[in-house]
């Protein structure tokens, strides 16, 4: 996961197994970033999401971090 480089850039991928809120197995990412003006966050999503699927959730979370970083300047 490479990551729209402009944007954000991926720092790792944990891919995890939990138990969801009806007790069934679940696996998940919890996928680090960092955003171009070095704010790190993550996010946690389902192992059945496809690539292109994480990276636009990234992405908007991204998008939104920046927001409230340029805001706050």
């Amino acid at each position: 996961m490479e990551g729209d480089v402009k944007l954000f850039k991926v720092i790792d991928v944990v891919k995890r197994t939990g138990i969801n809120k009806y007790g069934e197995i679940e696996q998940y990412y919890d996928v680090y970033f960092e955003t171009k003006s070095g704010i790190k966050s993550n996010i946690t999503v389902s192992a059945d999401k496809n690539e292109k699927e994480i990276e636009e959730m990234i992405r908007k979370e991204a998008e939104k971090l920046e927001h409230v970083a340029n805001l706050k300047m």
